[in-house]
């Protein structure tokens, strides 16, 4: 756009000179206009222009002479300003150059409106008003608007220009100024201002967009100052639009934002001169409530200035105020009553003042204000509270979306305390919060963590106070209908989201101490289901079966008999797992029956026994029914909820148990047997009815055979009833079995009836004689058909399976040793020996299924391997060689078939002894090898534990482990063993059963030589265990659930796997305790196993020099190594005495952990008292020590206050005396703790000296007793001897009484503080290995237990260096907190707030637009000097100039350098400044000038200096 000639002259008023000026614009600006250019032309010039046209048409207000024509004004409205707006689209293209220009534009049109008639004023404001009516109807604000047309305004123009207007409304409105005959006009522009009101109210309703809504706001406000008399109304129409929004979304921003912006109408500073006061609505403080803890920062901030500025002027006008209430509510969400003003400005003091804090990131600063809850929590228990309970709720879900994990666990705390006695917030309706979204803060894991210092089993606080919330809240409501509602809710939430396991198991067991009442209906009772069904799936079985558990008490506690049906309930009990929960003979078995026969005695029909004797009834005829055609489906879940539901009313006396004598009538279908018998009846019935259909027999056995497993037991008269009808019925069975083999197994559809049979078979006693040699004989003959027909097909294959499966479910049953099933097993080895072994299984031509007939083929392989494994388990030969025997198992195992693998790996371990006897070790290799590929490629499979079992029995059998060290095959074990131990340490489990095995083999008596090949497994196991943080806190879970005991079932059916690692450790340890010191074998076994642990430990030394924390990884494992080293400790003879009397010493002067130090100073102590020889050496070393090895000092001394009191004689007495005169000058030493370790140490020998009567030795050294009384009168340091010698390990540790198991592994540890995951009690070393503690087999060389508690009962915690706490002064309580104190916290009055001030700028700003260009500051790269060039060059292509800040020859001073706009600023080091090499490539260096003598500024200060004047000169540009 060119410059405009004489625009620069206006100073001389020409009127032709103005009047071209305007022409001159005028035309520039409608050309652009009229081409549509308006949007390409040069910002900065269209600014300049549309300025220069604001200042020519404002030159007429002071010049009345020069003043234009009325059309000129016209004019450029018509032609300029509205075209241009209707081009501009901000809604569409919101760069921040439109902002701009439209603000501009619209000054230009006020600039004309005051000097244009009223009907201009008024096609102005239509317009605007079509334009927010198009944005209303169509919501402009979203993407799919359609571009206005050339009629409309976008919504933003159409705002910025209603916001112009009404600042000059009332100067051009005013009716004295306007000719009569403008009047009508002037009220037809005032009903369309009353539209655009209520169009903007419908904008911020509707928009979404935070500009549009914002530009509505400053509208609305100023329409507030047009007319008094239409304030109220304007109050209340907006208001409505408030109440509208949040019913909508109770946490939108808008309900805040538009009250802020009204302040000053809805809350005026004086009294209320409206008709509308929100203040007493009930749903102003409700937003007031859901805007503290919004998740917009400003919402919250909105939200705390209004209820300041409310409290403010409460207080200041002493005025009385109640809101009002809703239906349900007893007491008004906030009250001001001036007679307790006082007491009301404190609590809200209080509360704004925790409100606010919690906006602070650091814990330090908002910690000190947490105590002020409690202050809150009584103003609303009082009998007349001064707050209502809601805003407590408040306060904690502010705490809630705290970043800070400490803030959150502070607020779980405050609400599991809540005293729900004294404080009415269930009353008060907020129990909608604990039930719901309360519930979601607790999936925290970290809540569930046990506290530091807290015994093994012990619960989080979290949990524990858990447990007692629920009841609390329960008992809390007035009726049992609130109560019902309550429990439902808390269920709906739990099934909502997926919970961790710690927080799922915890919330299931609050939920089990509700007490008992009838809580829950239907929903309730699937919302349960849930939880035990799909939401625990992926949990480990220990805690599934915990959470089960639970569950299952919760039912029996709070059904409701009236609601839920006994059909309702006995379903649900299908979800609970045998193996895990519910199992007949458990504690949750014996509950669930004698609530059942509890129930049935309420009078209520549903559940009367009739009732559900004939829900029995009906179950069993509906599942007995089946189609005239059709296959065999299992049905498993029926199965399993008729027979729990019979064994339950069994065991609850509802369902008589009646032996076949006592039933008289037929048509007696009241009791087990008969229910039984009617089973039975059809399965014998089938072999004698042609026409029956097999399926309901099988249905029938499958009914049979679920109600059989689920007895635990079968020792009970329902157990012994139920075994004998099945001994009865197995002939039929077999009968039954046999038809189906010959004449039904044809389809694929069959496998499920297979199925069945085999495990039929699997229970069938093996003495039922020629039924069973029959089903042999017939699957013999069945086979051998089939196999050799020449066309292959589905029938037949089918038939191979079916026969196969029986004769391998029987060989696996078989013990050939009995003579009643020789002859079977002799029929089964005859005929396996004449089969063709294959490892593939043909596939018909007419059936297509590749992956279906893969299964098919994985049975026929693991049939075919269990009959070969009976042939040779039973020593009958194969009619092929061994060694082609198992080059066709290597054939089989490269299939990869997941069931074969295991009878596979049996024969494999049978046939390896018989290789290596030929010598043919290569071949055994081989066969290790592939055995070990076979176990890597199954371990994410189910089945991968039982094929690791076969692998270690397999690979580690005494054949094997009996090889000499120098046999390839004992390298490959000890391979395989390391690895086996590696792996183990990130999946629990697997070191157990290799060491399991091993200490088993190796426990025989012949194999102790085989043992000592395998010192590297045994150091290992010894000390084996990794750090596994995440793992502590379900250990924590563990080893709680284990205090429990058989209050929760899972642990009378699952073993606890809290300890896996420490049960590797145990089983070792065990193992090593059943040696004999006497015996030479196996003290050459210790004296090697303990020169392999001093390696251990001198290696973990070396690879954790300088890390010294205590409980870290290495510190574990020295303290495991010096542990087994303590307890051999008997083991060592005069062979390796001094051996290992050096390496004690020798660690002493390393070891930094007071918990090892104690193990190294026992086993000095022990070998000094076994071998006299060494106590000369403690002077030595004592006299040798230097001064600055502290903690060696100190050991020394440890040790010289245990060993004199076990010495005897004339030894005794040298002791003490040349003990006393080395020790006396220590006790002036520089060095505190050796000077306090000392003093403590002349003290105890002093006091033994006594107790022994050496009087010789008291009068030789007499000197001490006076040194003694003169250190205890004056030496400040007295106290810290005190303490000592009080030390459990200084004085009461005996070395010879206290050594036992208990103290090794257990009392040390826990007393030094040492981690508690490492604690070991006596009770685990039995639990593990009983035959190892039994009376008959005690260890010979080492109790389990102490002999006395006195060392177990002592204060726990080693001796630390600190200094004196007179040095500190006494009465410090640096733990107090101080709930009125001073805090650090910058208050800030409401006054000063600005909550509705943010400008446009900002908003844009909160939508992430950024400028291309500016200032680059680079400060972290400056090390890096290739990497830094390449950047610094490519920015000087992109047009930046490089600044860098030093002082060079050639530098610039800050005060002369002009910035250019893009700019780099490069920084450098604190000392060197910038590097040379990158000097020469900047454009300038610029130096900051100074005064004195400092040479240089930190680098943070001279960044911000230049950073500033950077900014300054920008912003003067801008101006």
């Amino acid at each position: 756009m060119a410059a405009v000639p004489g625009v620069t002259c206006l100073h001389q008023y020409d009127a032709v000179n103005i009047k071209d000026g305007l022409l001159n614009l005028t035309e520039s600006l409608q050309k652009n206009v009229e081409n549509k250019t308006l949007l390409n032309a040069d910002f900065s010039t269209q600014l300049q222009t549309y300025d220069m046209l604001i200042k020519l048409l404002e030159i007429p207000v002071h010049n009345t002479e020069k003043s234009l024509p009325e059309s000129h004004f016209e004019n450029v409205i018509y032609q300029i300003c509205i075209p241009a707006l209707k081009q501009i689209h901000p809604s569409f293209d919101n760069r921040r150059e439109n902002y701009v220009l439209i603000s501009q534009i619209c000054s230009v049109l006020m600039s004309c409106l005051k000097f244009t008639k009223i009907q201009v004023i008024s096609d102005i404001l239509k317009l605007c008003d079509d334009s927010f009516t198009i944005h209303v109807n169509e919501k402009s604000s979203t993407v799919d608007r359609t571009l206005p047309g050339d009629q409309t305004f976008d919504v933003h123009c159409g705002l910025d220009i209603i916001r112009n207007y009404l600042t000059i409304h009332k100067l051009i409105c005013k009716p004295e100024k306007i000719p009569l005959t403008e009047h009508a006009k002037l009220t037809l522009m005032d009903d369309t201002l009353e539209s655009i009101y209520t169009k903007l109210l419908a904008i911020v309703l509707n928009s979404e967009n935070v500009i549009v809504i914002k530009m509505a706001l400053v509208c609305i406000s100023s329409f507030m100052k047009l007319n008094a008399k239409k304030l109220s109304e304007r109050l209340i129409a907006c208001w409505e639009i408030i109440w509208k929004i949040w019913k909508e979304d109770e946490m939108s921003y808008k309900p805040n934002m538009l009250l802020c912006g009204l302040a000053n109408y809805y809350f005026p500073l004086e009294k209320m001169e409206n008709n509308i006061d929100v203040r007493q609505k009930n749903l102003f403080w409700k937003i007031i409530q859901s805007g503290i803890p919004n998740r917009n920062t400003l919402v919250r901030k909105q939200s705390v200035y209004l209820l300041k500025r409310i409290v403010d002027t409460c207080e200041r006008l002493e005025e009385t105020l109640v809101s009002d209430m809703d239906n349900d509510q007893d007491s008004p969400l906030f009250s001001w009553n001036r007679d307790k003003r006082a007491q009301l400005s404190k609590v809200w003091e209080d509360f704004l003042l925790l409100v606010e804090t919690l906006e602070e990131k650091q814990v330090h600063v908002v910690k000190p204000l947490l105590p002020r809850m409690q202050s809150l929590i009584q103003a609303a228990s009082q009998e007349d509270p001064l707050l209502h309970t809601s805003w407590l709720i408040a306060v904690l879900k502010q705490a809630f979306i705290h970043e800070s994990l400490f803030l959150q666990r502070w607020a779980v705390d405050v609400v599991l305390s809540f005293d729900f006695h004294t404080c009415p917030i269930i009353r008060q309706g907020q129990d909608q919060y604990f039930s719901g979204e309360f519930l979601f803060s607790l999936q925290e894991p970290k809540l569930y963590i046990r506290p530091l210092g807290s015994p093994l089993g012990s619960n989080s606080d979290c949990a524990e106070k858990l447990r007692t919330f629920l009841p609390s809240c329960c008992a809390a409501f007035r009726d049992n209908k609130s109560k019902t509602t309550f429990v439902s809710s808390v269920l709906k939430t739990v099934c909502s989201s997926t919970w961790g396991p710690a927080p799922l198991l915890f919330m299931c067991q609050a939920l089990s101490h509700i007490p008992k009442a009838p809580l829950l209906d239907k929903d309730s009772i699937l919302n349960l289901r849930k939880i035990v069904g799909a939401n625990i799936s992926t949990v480990t079985p220990y805690i599934r079966g915990a959470i089960q558990c639970f569950c299952a008490q919760t039912l029996i506690n709070l059904i409701d008999l009236e609601k839920i049906t006994a059909s309702d309930f006995f379903p649900i009990l299908v979800v609970f797992n045998q193996n895990e929960s519910l199992q007949r003979g458990t504690t949750l078995w014996k509950l669930l029956s004698d609530w059942l026969q509890e129930a049935v005695q309420f009078g209520i029909d549903t559940w009367s026994p009739d009732s559900i004797l004939k829900i029995i009834d009906n179950l069993i005829v509906n599942y007995l029914q089946v189609e005239s055609e059709g296959h065999y489906s299992p049905s498993q879940s029926e199965c399993c909820q008729i027979s729990r539901m019979m064994l339950l009313s069994a065991d609850a006396g509802i369902l008589p148990v009646r032996t076949s004598a006592d039933i008289i009538d037929d048509k007696d279908m009241t009791s087990v047997t008969s229910l039984i018998g009617r089973l039975t009846d059809i399965i014998s019935a089938v072999n004698v009815r042609a026409y029956m259909s097999p399926v309901k027999a099988e249905k029938a056995l499958e009914l049979l055979l679920s109600i059989y497993g689920e007895l635990r037991s079968t020792d009970d008269v329902i157990g012994i009833l139920v075994k004998e009808t099945l001994t009865s019925c197995f002939p039929e069975m077999i009968t039954f079995i046999q038809r189906l083999l010959i004449s039904d197994w044809r389809m694929m559809e069959d496998l499920s009836s297979i199925d069945l049979c085999t495990r039929v078979i699997s229970l069938i006693d093996k003495k039922v004689g020629d039924c069973m040699k029959s089903l042999v004989e017939a699957s013999i003959s069945t086979l051998s058909s089939c196999i050799g027909l020449s066309e292959v097909s589905l029938e037949s294959q089918m038939k191979i399976i079916g026969a196969g499966s029986i004769l391998a479910t029987i060989a696996s049953h078989i013990d050939g040793q009995k003579d009643d099933s020789q002859q079977i097993v002799t029929s089964i080895c005859n005929f396996t020996k004449t089969i063709n072994i294959r490892s593939t299984f043909d596939r018909p031509p007419s059936y297509d299924s590749k992956k279906e007939w893969g299964r098919m083929t994985s049975r026929f392989m693991t049939n075919q391997w269990q009959l070969i494994h009976l042939c040779l388990n039973t020593g009958n030969s194969i009619q092929i060689s061994d060694e082609s025997l198992l080059d066709l198992c290597f054939e089989c195992l490269s299939v990869g078939l997941g069931d074969t693998l295991s009878p596979l790996f049996k024969c494999i371990q049978i046939l390896l002894p018989k290789i290596l006897a030929s010598g043919n070790t290569q071949k055994v290799i081989e066969t290790l090898k592939v055995t070990w590929s076979c176990v890597d490629e199954v371990k994410r499979k189910t089945n991968f534990w039982d094929i690791l079992r076969e692998f270690v029995s397999l690979a580690y059998q005494p054949d094997l482990l009996q090889l000499p060290d120098s046999s390839q095959v004992t390298d490959k074990l000890l391979e395989y063993a390391d690895m086996l131990m590696t792996t183990g340490e990130e999946r629990e489990g697997i070191a157990n059963m290799l060491i399991s095995w091993l200490v088993t083999v190796w426990r025989h008596k012949e194999m102790m030589e085989v043992a000592a090949k395998y010192y590297t497994i045994i150091v290992e196991a010894c000390t084996y265990g990794v750090l596994k943080k995440k793992a502590r806190q379900m250990n924590d879970v563990y080893g709680y659930l284990d205090t429990l005991g058989n209050q929760c079932s899972v642990n009378e059916l699952l073993p606890n796997i809290a300890t896996s690692d420490i049960k590797v450790r145990v089983m070792i340890i065990n193992f090593l305790c059943e040696l004999k010191p006497l015996d030479p074998s196996h003290q050459k076994f210790c004296h090697e196993l303990l020169s392999k642990l001093t390696e251990k430990y001198r290696y973990i030394m070396k690879n954790s020099a300088g890390h010294t924390y205590i409980n870290m990884h290495s510190h574990r494992l020295r303290e495991r190594t010096q542990q087994i080293i303590i307890m051999l400790e008997p083991f060592i003879t005069e062979i390796n005495c001094q051996e290992m009397w050096d390496y004690a010493w020798e660690c002493l002067t390393q070891e930094p952990q007071p918990s090892v130090r104690h193990l190294l100073e026992w086993l000095i102590l022990r070998l000094a008292h076994r071998f006299p020889k060494f106590i000369n050496d403690l002077w030595t070393f004592f006299s040798e020590i230097s001064e600055k090895k502290s903690f060696t000092i100190c050991s020394i001394m440890s040790v010289l206050s245990h060993l004199g009191p076990h010495l005897s004689g004339s030894t005794q007495v040298d002791y003490y005396n040349k003990g006393i005169p080395q020790i006396l000058p220590w006790c002036m030493c520089h060095h505190f703790n050796t000077r306090i370790y000392a003093q403590a140490l002349i003290c105890k020998l002093w006091k033994q000296c006594e107790n022994f009567k050496l009087h010789d030795v008291l009068k030789t050294n007499h000197i001490v007793k006076n040194c003694l009384v003169f250190n205890s009168d004056t030496n400040k340091s007295t106290k810290l001897v005190r303490k000592l010698l009080q030390n459990y390990f200084f004085y009461v540790f005996d070395f010879c009484r206290d050594y036992s198991m208990e103290t090794i592994f257990y009392t040390l540890p826990k007393l030094s503080e040492y981690s508690d995951d490492e604690w070991i009690t006596p009770g685990v070393f039995q639990k593990i290995n009983p035959e190892t503690w039994s009376s008959q087999k005690q260890c010979s060389f080492i109790p389990l237990y102490n002999r006395t508690s006195d060392l177990s009962t002592c204060n726990s915690g080693p001796w630390k260096v600190k200094v004196p706490d007179t040095l500190l002064g006494e009465g410090d309580n640096d733990d107090e907190e101080i709930v009125h104190s001073d805090v650090q916290k910058k208050i800030t009055p409401w006054r000063m707030m600005t909550p509705d001030d943010e400008t446009l700028d900002e908003l844009l700003n909160s939508k992430n637009i950024q400028k291309t260009e500016g200032l680059i500051l680079v400060t972290s790269l400056i090390d890096k000097v290739p990497n830094l060039g390449e950047y610094l060059q490519q920015k000087r292509q992109e047009g930046y100039t490089l600044v860098g800040v030093e002082q060079t020859a050639n530098s610039v001073s800050l005060t002369d350098f002009q910035f250019p706009v893009k700019t780099l600023l490069l920084l450098g080091n604190e000392k060197e400044g910038i590097p040379v090499e990158l000097i020469n490539s900047l454009d300038v260096c610029v130096e900051i000038p100074q005064q004195g003598v400092i040479r240089s500024l930190n680098v943070h200060v001279s960044g911000a200096l230049l950073v500033w004047e950077y900014r300054r000169q920008q912003l003067i540009k801008e101006l």
